[in-house]
């Protein structure tokens, strides 16, 4: 939930505190140090770990449950929480505890296996599985026994180049597992039964070093698709098969598995293959993957026809039949041309916007209708043309810049169909929209990329561009100079639009510029005025009481974690920055302000709208320095209600690079394999394998809780081979609601009167954005915090301190599910507070 509508709690109305409230609730101190923690019997109960000593606490309380110290225990063996039931090893037995109760549930010895070759747990429904070595031993939960024993050897390989070598399948509970010769095998996980064995199953190592998928599962979980060394291979999980392998060969710098109506396709390097899940049937269209550019999937005339846009070229093929409808049937030559979009889809006809991109004509778009049956080009409007031209080279370039995701998103959806553009190919130099009104699709041209009318060839190339979808008739076309920024190259970031779109829901679109404003009617196609005497770049504009309110300037930046630390990288500075106040009738100015600072950076979702208090007409600002209230009504001539100094008022300044606070938590080490080889004697050699380090469980646990809440977060490996969790979160803000600001800065918070800049309350703190030990949080009417040690929890109505206390410098905190509780742990000291 975002935090203005967290912030709403503060309008209601003032609760009386309780004098008798304490720091912690309970306190208790262990024997030993604290190293595992998770909640049981639905959140009543927190469950403590550290080796042989286990406790268990009432949450609320305090009380202890029990404890428990383990005899004999081998840390080497399983020490896991399944459920409600805490599974440890006791020298070479397997004990299960109620971790409710802190009872022995049952006991067991495994015939021939030595508990410190334990490797890992995984638990399905009644069903644990413990691995020791490649023996894997299925247990019943509920009483221990024994129900199968099976001997798995993993490929380690695939771990530690493709990140995994196995797959579990919930619904069919069965194991895949890419074994040590190369082999697929699949298990039943209830009794251990080896159900099938594939030969010849070498993971595409490639494909998971670059980071891309390399498996598909569809949505039903009974087919699991699998890139292997040379071919492709389908598995079905229910029939305990292999439906189909087909040899192909993938670039693994880009490919695309994409999902269809029947299963999925592959684009290859010299193919794309059509995997049909079900008939266990592939059928397979040669391309070069150096031409293509885009892949479409449709349903038209009871058919699945998947599209192929290629280089100046296009193909159709019949999935349902398998076999090629058309190939540039009824087409002219289209040069560089590629789908680009997919617009809409209308009985058996699909309507693009094409892209083309070439020495002479430079890149434009053409709104283009093709019958999807016959390849018929019902028509070709010509959209748009910019001065850029994007050759192969830069595409190349640019398609590895933005293969940053494991796989690309489908820009489109039809049906259940799916659209797929090469990432390459996706950035053609500007920015453009499209959108239906009235019946017809309109495409809006707004970018800083430097654009031409494509009728004319003259400068300014920005505009509306109106036609109907089923005639191709145009209802009108209007260029003119409105963003464009004379900018050129390869720079993604140059080609978003600027500001944003504010409509007086009558068709009349208000659009901001370089320096621009623009009023136009999307009824008559018309431009009814422009405004070019800001004095500045309008970022943002909002209709409020029959005026048109603008931001003029604004920063942007690039938040990034690397490694341990975050970086900044202001990638836009437009100033001078203010607002300004105009007539939507005819675009003259009725006023116009500056302000030293850019407004806005330290304000999360900051609008002119989500800031506005329709109650008081206040806008509300803060920038490094100081918080402001701008009236905003036309006779106001861009006055400030009150202006408040941060400093001063003893909140702080706020340089956005103080906001964030980075927290960095070790879960593990890059697992390693060793293999070793001991001679018997008589040609017989006995080889071992034994594989040493990964991720710690319990560490990822505490991980993934701080990412929960973090607005970034990333893993890396270290040069020894350390394998961190990194995240980092807000701390400073400003936030308003209902007439009501709330301010955290560097030295302190405090709750603001919007309508008179009077602090109802100031709460002073010794704020270090290296030692923020919880990140400043509302919890209910109040807000939680920890800087320097300092603990404290302060109500958010009058900023009196509820209650506070001093941590240690190495607490670690946690909520209760219900978030009634806090609970800090600090070495052996576990200490519950209640946040009620």
């Amino acid at each position: 939930m975002r935090l203005q509508r967290i912030i709403l709690l503060l309008a209601l109305s003032i609760v009386s505190l309780t004098a008798s409230a304490q720091a912690p609730k309970w306190k208790v101190e262990l024997d030993e140090p604290v190293k595992s923690y998770e909640f049981v019997d639905n959140g009543k109960s927190l469950f403590l770990a550290n080796g042989k000593y286990a406790w268990g606490y009432d949450a609320a309380t305090g009380a202890k449950k029990w404890d428990l110290k383990i005899a004999d225990y081998n840390k080497k063996g399983p020490h896991q929480l399944v459920g409600d039931s805490y599974l440890v090893s006791n020298d070479d037995k397997v004990q299960l505890y109620n971790a409710i109760t802190g009872k022995l549930t049952w006991e067991h010895e495994y015939k021939d296996v030595d508990q410190d070759d334990f490797m890992e747990l995984s638990n399905l429904d009644q069903t644990t599985v413990l691995r020791y070595s490649n023996t894997h031993i299925g247990v019943d939960l509920a009483t221990g026994n024994e129900l199968w024993r099976a001997d798995i050897r993993y490929n380690q390989k695939a771990l530690e180049k493709a990140g995994y070598n196995y797959s579990v399948s919930k619904k069919y509970q069965k194991l895949l597992v890419f074994t040590k010769d190369d082999a697929l095998d699949m298990y039943d996980v209830r009794n251990g039964k080896l159900l099938a064995h594939f030969e010849d199953c070498e993971p595409n190592y490639d494909v998971g070093v670059k980071k891309n998928d390399w498996s598909y599962k569809d949505e039903s979980e009974r087919y699991e698709l699998f890139l292997l060394d040379g071919s492709v291979a389908v598995i079905d999980l229910k029939e305990n098969k292999m439906v189909t392998k087909h040899e192909m060969k993938v670039n693994e710098d880009r490919v695309f598995i994409v999902p269809t109506v029947y299963g999925a396709a592959v684009v290859g390097k010299n193919e794309v293959a059509n995997f049909r899940f079900e008939k266990g049937t592939v059928s397979s269209v040669p391309i070069d993957i150096s031409a293509y550019r885009s892949f479409f999937t449709f349903r038209a005339s009871n058919k699945d026809i998947a599209m192929i846009s290629m280089d100046g070229e296009l193909i159709a093929i019949d999935l349902t039949n398998d076999k090629q409808l058309w190939k540039d049937a009824d087409m002219k030559e289209i040069e560089d041309g590629y789908a680009h979009r997919l617009i809409k889809q209308i009985g058996d006809n699909a309507i693009f916007t094409f892209a083309y991109s070439s020495m002479g004509q430079k890149s434009r778009i053409h709104a283009v209708s093709v019958n999807l049956i016959t390849g018929k080009i019902n028509y070709d409007i010509p959209a748009a043309k910019c001065d850029n031209y994007f050759g192969s080279f830069v595409r190349a370039v640019t398609a590895l810049s933005l293969s940053v995701n494991k796989q690309a998103t489908p820009s489109n959806t039809t049906g259940k169909g799916k659209a797929l553009i090469d990432p390459g190919f996706d950035n053609i130099g500007f920015s453009y929209e499209t959108f239906e009104y009235n019946g017809n699709i309109i495409i809006a041209i707004r970018t800083k990329a430097t654009m031409r009318n494509p009728e004319t060839n003259d400068r300014g190339g920005e505009g509306f561009v109106s036609f109907n979808p089923e005639t191709g008739a145009v209802a009108y076309k209007d260029y003119f100079r409105l963003a464009d920024d004379g900018v050129g190259g390869a720079d993604v970031k140059k080609y978003v639009a600027q500001g944003n779109v504010v409509s007086n829901g009558k068709g009349i679109v208000y659009l901001c510029g370089k320096e621009t404003l623009v009023a136009f009617d999307l009824n008559k196609g018309k431009r009814l005025w422009t405004q070019e005497k800001l004095d500045g770049k309008p970022t943002q504009v909002a209709l409020i009481d029959g005026t048109l309110y603008v931001q003029i300037g604004a920063q942007d930046y690039d938040v990034v974690l690397q490694k341990n630390s975050i970086k900044f990288d202001k990638y836009n500075d437009d100033d001078p920055y203010g607002f300004a106040a105009i007539d939507p009738t005819n675009g003259s100015i009725v006023w116009r302000i500056e302000t030293k600072h850019a407004c806005g950076v330290n304000m999360p979702d900051f609008s002119i709208m989500n800031y506005y208090n329709p109650k008081t007409k206040q806008l509300y600002l803060c920038d490094d320095e100081k918080l402001y209230a701008l009236k905003l009504t036309r006779e106001s001539k861009g006055v400030f209600d009150w202006t408040m100094d941060l400093d001063d008022a003893k909140i702080g300044e706020m340089p956005y690079k103080k906001t964030y606070a980075v927290t960095e938590i070790f879960i593990g080490t890059k697992p390693s394999t060793h293999t070793s080889s001991t001679s018997l004697g008589g040609g017989y050699v006995l080889e071992s394998t034994s594989t040493y380090g990964g991720i710690e469980p319990d560490k990822q646990m505490e991980f993934l809780d701080a990412t929960g809440s973090a607005e970034l977060s990333t893993v890396y490996t270290s040069f020894w081979g350390n394998i961190w969790g990194v995240c980092a979160k807000r701390c400073l803000r400003i936030v308003a609601a209902n007439g009501t600001i709330l301010a955290l800065g560097t030295k302190g918070a405090s709750l603001i009167d919007g309508a008179t800049g009077k602090q109802f309350w100031k709460h002073e703190y010794d704020y270090d954005q290296d030692a923020v030990q919880y990140t400043p949080r509302i919890v209910g009417r109040n807000l939680l915090y920890s800087f320097n040690r300092q603990l404290a929890y302060v109500s958010l109505e009058t900023g009196k301190t509820i209650w506070q206390t001093k941590e240690g410098k190495k607490s670690k905190f946690f909520t209760s599910p219900d978030d009634k509780y806090l609970f800090s742990i600090n070495e052996e000291v576990v200490s519950g507070y209640d946040l009620r």
